[in-house]
């Protein structure tokens, strides 16, 4: 996974930021809510995630520099419920960010 968005990143930082669309809707949401404080949370998790994307990058592609405990963090596998935890999270945050407006 880190690989592949290694190629995006290095065609352009911009077709690696197209690729991230929540990130876009986070900010949908921001603006619709009237900067809603859930809606400023949605924005900032979904920045930091942005954000320690590109620094994995820099630090295993680019400066090479991996560190013993991030090379098995990042060799060591994930549970399976892992890539679905936005499923839990996200969906409460956008109820409420809606519902606080009303």
């Amino acid at each position: 996974m880190l690989a592949r968005m290694h190629q995006q990143y290095s065609k352009s930082i911009f077709v690696f930021l197209l690729m991230h669309p929540t990130f876009y809707f986070a900010i949908m949401f921001m603006i619709l809510s009237d900067y809603n404080t859930y809606a400023i949370a949605i924005f900032l998790i979904k920045g930091i995630d942005i954000a320690i994307k590109i620094l994995l990058l820099k630090k295993v592609f680019i400066e090479k520099e991996l560190s013993q405990e991030l090379s098995l963090a990042l060799l060591s596998p994930l549970h399976k419920l892992v890539p679905y935890v936005g499923l839990l999270v996200y969906p409460p945050l956008i109820y409420m960010v809606f519902r606080a407006g009303v």
